[in-house]
């Protein structure tokens, strides 16, 4: 009797010991999702003050692309980029552009992860009303309809590992510049998101 008391004993300060680990261990995780989602909410309110100036988007471009280029190669992702006129100028903060589309040629790539013939584009545009438009496409998973407007709100996120943060900066970015972004999308198809200045 006194061994199977024993035994009894061990084993519920097994399962007390385990669920004592397992308690601790959700708590960490908690606790590190709270850190994270802090930390991107400090991004989110933390953008430094646009300091404008004319660049080229041909400059600008190329530097994105040094960024990029050698990840998506690496991954065999089709790359292109168009500029129309060649000649296209900004006036933008060249470090907050260069990161809103370093941000979204990301999203892309990772939307095409499981696509057999990944391709991404970058290109730029002179509407006939003379607004310049930014856009990165993908042929990659798509985004839900439901989903389009709801990209663009602080943490909501459909990654598993995402912080929803990605898409509200460059909303926010675009509204320093006092321009706009947008999504298309066909579930399955291709995703585009147009920067409007």
């Amino acid at each position: 009797d006194m061994i199977v008391e024993a035994r009894l004993s061990r084993d519920k300060n097994e399962t007390l010991s385990e669920d004592i680990a397992q308690g601790l261990q959700t708590i960490e995780s908690r606790s590190s999702g709270l850190v994270d989602f802090i930390q991107a909410t400090k991004k989110l309110r933390q953008i430094p003050d646009p300091e404008f100036t004319k660049i080229s988007c041909n400059e600008l471009f190329k530097q994105v692309s040094l960024l990029i280029d050698p990840i998506f190669k690496q991954k065999n992702i089709s790359f292109t980029m168009q500029i129309d006129p060649e000649d296209l100028v900004l006036l933008i903060d060249k470090k907050l552009m260069e990161q809103t589309l370093i941000n979204l040629l990301t999203n892309a790539m990772e939307a095409t992860e499981k696509v057999s013939h990944p391709e991404i584009s970058l290109t730029a545009w002179q509407t006939g009303d003379h607004h310049v438009c930014l856009s990165v496409a993908d042929n990659g998973e798509g985004i839900l309809p439901e989903n389009i407007e709801r990209v663009f709100m602080p943490h909501f996120t459909t990654k598993a590992n995402g912080s929803g943060i990605g898409l509200s900066l460059a909303r926010r970015i675009m509204h320093l510049h006092r321009g706009s972004i947008a999504a298309k999308s066909e579930p399955g198809a291709y995703t585009e998101m147009v920067l409007r200045f």
